[in-house]
């Protein structure tokens, strides 16, 4: 018989809202930091979300506003903290951040989202691709949503859309 209840197949979520101080980095990162000194492996988190922007804040001028405070893909003092974070809780962390890429001798900005695994490993990085006003005097479009795989321990497959939408379903549907 085919078991209907739900209550080992949820999705444990810690949703990280912060009021960070405009372009203030590293204090922004400590006092995140802080507040999740609490959370440990043992409380069994599956994803820790921070939101767009998370650790610089929003509503950046032009490039120039912005440009110290970009960070390479898997480079930087936001990936460093949601690395770390990733490791020691052994949970997924999807974060935003302003992202610097070169390519064809320019220098390329976006607004980004990076997925990372419970090992810290990058999943996917997804560039916003519907920008704001604020946005667009800043950032490149990208290239539209991507979806990543979430696996609980209690093996629930989710499947996430970065700066998107989100949906789920489980493990004996994706078996089909």
């Amino acid at each position: 018989m085919e078991s209907t209840s739900t209550e080992n197949k949820a999705l444990k979520v810690l949703l990280g809202q912060l009021n960070p101080v405009f372009k203030r980095k590293q204090e922004n990162l400590s006092r995140v930091a802080k507040s999740m000194e609490r959370y440990g492996e043992q409380d069994g988190l599956d994803l820790v979300m921070f939101p767009e922007m998370a650790f610089v804040g929003y509503n950046f001028k032009n490039r120039e506003h912005i440009i110290d405070e970009t960070e390479e893909l898997g480079k930087g003092a936001s990936f460093e903290f949601c690395i770390g974070l990733a490791k020691r809780l052994k949970s997924y962390v999807i974060f935003g951040y302003a992202e610097k890429k070169e390519a064809e001798g320019k220098t390329l900005l976006f607004n980004s989202a990076c997925l990372l695994d419970r090992s810290g490993n990058i999943v996917v990085n997804a560039h916003k691709s519907h920008l704001y006003e604020s946005d667009a005097l800043w950032s490149e479009e990208g290239e539209g949503f991507k979806t990543a795989i979430i696996t609980t321990k209690n093996t629930l497959i989710h499947h996430y859309s970065g700066l998107g939408a989100y949906q789920r379903r489980y493990a004996e549907e994706s078996s089909k």
